[in-house]
């Protein structure tokens, strides 16, 4: 799973856009909103991609400036193969860095980009499931990654990863997050890693996405595990020890949760949590859920009053909190994806309260094509204004600029 917004420092598918009432003047029903003209995106995708070679598996991408011009480029984990490299030209305009990852092939399914070895560029993590081989690719500044031998002490069947500095030692640790156990991995002065699970446990389950956030206000980063069954909320110690308070901090009758985000949806001034769940082995509700904060790290569901107006029968294996008119608070955008078959994209508004209702206008020139698996949110033709782009698995990825 990709990078979230910045919560804390370190088959052919649709767009679905369901009709509403209310007045095209002052007043609108609670939840119902439309994106403003500010807020339109263009596909670009044909003249800015090279589409040809991006019709793979993606699993998830990530951005950062790779090769050091100082606009923002793409690495984007392909399942069962080598991951990609899209460098930047400044304008939003994305080429395939050839030869740009030596090694680390395979069922990649997590991709995170940070410096892990302190020569200031970015490196590339990847983590993968089927053939549980993870790999520290090393940047050689221009955007060049090689697998650096043992860096990794463990194999495991992971889908999910999260990089921060768990022990204050200014070098970046990792979170597995796996089919399993949880692995906890402490960077080492000699670059490698150890596993510190049984001193750090965090968590057994089948996980499917990590989120660092921190739920109670208190500066250090607390830690959201999404499972296919029991989602799970470590609080941090200030130390970088968890425990786990779930019961206490999260309602039940969670679903099958794929992917987690967070953003203050309701102008209280923290945290909330929205879940993209999907229904294929757990039998449990289909619905994503809207987790709300009450400032204290404990949360309410509140799917069935503040998306009661949106379509939420979804198979969402991401789920994005996102400003898509530019009114000021997060909107949701919300992927419905059957594997192989195609699926839709969401787009819910919020009123400002936290209620969202569904756009009454695409905010798209084009619908979005293909089954959503993650979705970027950067800013890559350095105007200012965030752009998207979308990661299928099933489908040609698609690059969307806003206007």
């Amino acid at each position: 799973m990709s990078i979230r917004p910045v919560l804390f420092p370190v088959l052919v598918c649709t767009i679905v856009i369901s009709g509403c009432d209310g007045s095209s003047g002052g007043g609108s029903t609670a939840g119902i909103a439309q994106p403003t003209p500010a807020a339109d995106f263009s596909d670009v995708s044909m003249t800015n991609l090279p589409v040809g070679l991006l019709g793979g598996l993606c699993m998830d991408a990530d951005h950062g400036d790779v090769d050091g011009d100082g606009d923002a480029d793409l690495v984007l984990a392909q399942e069962f193969d080598t991951n990609i490299v899209l460098l930047n030209n400044g304008v939003g305009v994305f080429t395939l860095s050839v030869g740009a990852v030596n090694g680390g092939s395979g069922d990649n399914e997590d991709v995170q980009l940070a410096d892990f070895d302190g020569d200031t560029d970015l490196d590339m993590l990847t983590v993968h499931e089927d053939d549980a081989v993870h790999s520290l690719l090393a940047n050689d500044g221009a955007g060049f990654f090689t697998v650096v031998p043992g860096a990794i002490p463990v194999n495991s069947v992971a889908n999910a990863a999260e990089v921060l500095d768990l022990d204050g030692d200014t070098r970046p640790d990792i979170l597995l997050g796996n089919n399993g156990q949880n692995i906890v991995l402490l960077q080492q002065v000699s670059g490698l890693f150890v596993d510190d699970t049984a001193n750090r446990p965090i968590g057994i389950g089948t996980t499917q996405d990590l989120l660092l956030l921190d739920v109670e206000g208190d500066g250090d980063p607390d830690l959201f595990v999404a499972n296919e069954q029991d989602n799970r909320l470590f609080i941090n110690d200030g130390s970088g020890f968890f425990s786990d308070e779930t019961t206490v901090r999260l309602p039940g009758n969670d679903g099958e949760t794929r992917e987690a985000d967070a953003a203050d949806v309701d102008g209280d001034g923290d945290l909330d949590v929205i879940l993209g769940n999907v229904n294929f082995t757990s039998g449990r509700p289909i619905a994503n859920q809207l987790l709300l904060n009450d400032g204290t790290g404990v949360f309410t569901d509140a799917t069935a009053s503040n998306l009661a107006s949106v379509d939420n029968r979804s198979n969402s294996f991401t789920i994005r909190f996102f400003d898509i008119d530019a009114d000021g608070d997060p909107d949701v955008l919300s992927p419905r994806s059957t594997i192989g078959q195609g699926g839709s994209i969401d787009v819910w508004i919020n009123d400002g309260s936290g209620t969202f209702g569904p756009a009454t206008d695409s905010p798209f020139s084009t619908a979005p094509s293909g089954s959503a698996f993650d979705i970027e949110i950067v800013d890559v033709n350095g105007d200012g204004g965030d752009d998207i782009y979308f990661c299928y698995r099933s489908g040609t990825d698609q690059l969307y600029i806003r206007n």
